[in-house]
């Protein structure tokens, strides 16, 4: 592929800088599924509302996902508890990744 005059390749210092910002977005999935399975432990997210509303849509159309959106759990309500539980078992039975 031809390259525009502006383009360069980025130093050492703004990878740096890049590193320290996090995960990229698209690789997101697949660092927490590589922290779960060599950690055995379940990752935390800490996102901007932006990054944040990203996942969700993420979550709604991925066919590995499943989403629990509490933003709904104002009050402990059964019917929201339910829905809870059922996307929890559903995320364990299918081998999901349960987003919160």
């Amino acid at each position: 592929a031809i390259r525009p005059p502006n383009f360069h390749e980025i130093t050492e210092e703004e990878k740096r800088a890049v590193a320290q910002l996090g995960v990229f977005m698209m690789d997101l999935p697949g660092e927490v599924e590589k922290v779960y399975r060599r950690q055995k432990a379940l990752p935390f997210v800490l996102a901007s509302e932006e990054t944040c509303e990203a996942l969700v849509t993420f979550a709604r159309v991925d066919a590995k996902s499943r989403l629990l959106d509490t933003t709904t759990l104002r009050r402990i309500k059964p019917a929201a508890l339910e829905d809870a539980r059922q996307s929890i078992v559903y995320a364990m039975k299918e081998g999901c990744t349960l987003w919160v």
